[in-house]
């Protein structure tokens, strides 16, 4: 088998070829995380726990406190709306549908959860508890109650929902970010005139070919 040629070498002055590295988005923004020693799925766990707190890990702090002040802040708009009662899986009196939404803050949600069936851990936990009575549906409190339950179910589902978003961002990375990032190193690198590892991985395959 003929070796290939190796690539010429830059005339003096000129800038330095880099290649692409293979794979899309994602791909890089994965790779230049493994990197730098941070794992993403443990990001993505982090985030899943506390809103923010995976990207705080992977070192975007100031994007993970925004996150966290906002989406913690708009649950806990929600709950006290609705008084707690917007976050429970009663199939008679909760709102077990919308908890598919809610359960995407994590811990929050999983917070407002021992909160609304407190009877029902107290008497897993063989703890003597009161049962709390049944809500009368038709009562004038009841019913001036349901808009601001509406209320504090639409904020702690819309966070539940960003937060999932937050999480998608901190293990894939937002869509082009990887790849904007890889342009700037791109350009520094062709300015400097120094070889990026993308383009000494590439003259080692040739030199091995």
């Amino acid at each position: 088998m003929l070796a290939s040629a190796p690539a010429p070498a830059p005339a003096a002055g000129e800038a330095t070829p880099v290649e692409p590295i293979p794979g899309g988005s994602s791909a890089r923004w994965v790779a230049a995380l493994r990197e730098q020693g941070r794992h993403p799925e443990l990001a993505a766990f982090l985030g899943f726990l506390v809103p923010g707190l995976g990207h705080v890990y992977l070192g975007r702090t100031l994007k993970g406190a925004v996150a966290f002040v906002f989406l913690v802040g708009l649950y806990a708009a929600g709950i006290l709306v609705s008084q707690g009662e917007c976050v429970s899986l009663d199939k008679q009196n909760g709102h077990p549908y919308a908890f598919f939404a809610q359960v995407g803050a994590g811990l929050p949600t999983g917070l407002a959860l021992l909160h609304s069936h407190s009877y029902e851990v107290k008497r897993a936990l063989g703890m003597e508890a009161e049962r709390p009575s049944e809500p009368n549906v038709e009562s004038p409190d009841y019913v001036g109650r349901l808009p601001k339950l509406d209320e504090g179910l639409l904020y702690t589902m819309i966070a539940g929902l960003l937060n999932l978003l937050l999480i998608h961002d901190a293990l894939m990375g937002s869509p082009g970010s990887a790849l904007r990032r890889e342009e700037e190193k791109r350009r520094a690198s062709a300015r400097s005139g120094t070889p990026s590892a993308a383009t000494a991985a590439a003259g080692l395959a040739q030199g091995a070919a």
